[in-house]
């Protein structure tokens, strides 16, 4: 071997060394970018578990969504609805209060006319209580009476009282019995 071969042998092996290195190099780039590949596949899987998880979120949300539409409309139906009823409640009550201030008026109108009636009737019963006796004749308790001092037969005493409009006295009492025979005296 020459010194040319080998200068030849150590470029050679120079660069053998150095490919080897670069080699190793690339090994290790690759290593590395397969690390890298590695952890972005496993951030993918985990953004697509977690847009997994956020579609089913929206799409309970977008469920919830619904139902709170669906029952807010039913809720304002029913606000309508009872809208509605106080509407015609109100009305009834007004109705109800103007027929009740008529009939309390009806009512006072009424009161009076019975108190009319009342003292009416009172003074009836006392102008019918209160005989008006012929005169000459005595009252007690609203009937008239006429003492006759002559005597006769109870056929004739009778008649006498008929012609007259009357009849013989009968006694309802002691205390009726007793004015008559003060009476006499």
């Amino acid at each position: 071997m020459s010194a040319g071969d080998s200068d030849v042998q150590d470029q050679l092996a120079r660069e053998r060394d150095q490919l080897a290195r670069e080699r190793d190099q690339l090994v290790e780039e690759r290593d590395q970018l397969a690390r890298e590949r590695d952890q972005l596949v496993e951030e993918r899987d985990q953004l697509v578990r977690e847009k997994d998880q956020l579609v089913e979120e929206r799409d309970q949300l977008v469920r919830e969504k619904k139902q709170l539409v669906e029952e807010k409309d039913q809720l304002v139906e029913e606000r309508d609805q009872l809208r509605q009823v106080k509407d015609q409640l109100t009305k009834e009550n007004e109705e109800l209060q103007a027929d009740n201030s008529r009939l309390t008026v009806e009512q006072r109108v009424l009161n009076e006319k019975v108190t009319e009636l009342q003292k009416k009737i009172e003074d009836l019963v006392w102008e019918r209580n209160t005989p008006r006796c012929p005169q000459g004749w005595k009252t007690y308790m609203s009937t008239c009476y006429q003492h006759s001092s002559v005597r006769n037969t109870w056929e004739y005493a009778n008649q006498n009282c008929a012609s007259q409009g009357s009849h013989l006295v009968i006694f309802n009492d002691e205390a009726e019995e007793k004015l008559e025979l003060s009476e006499q005296h």
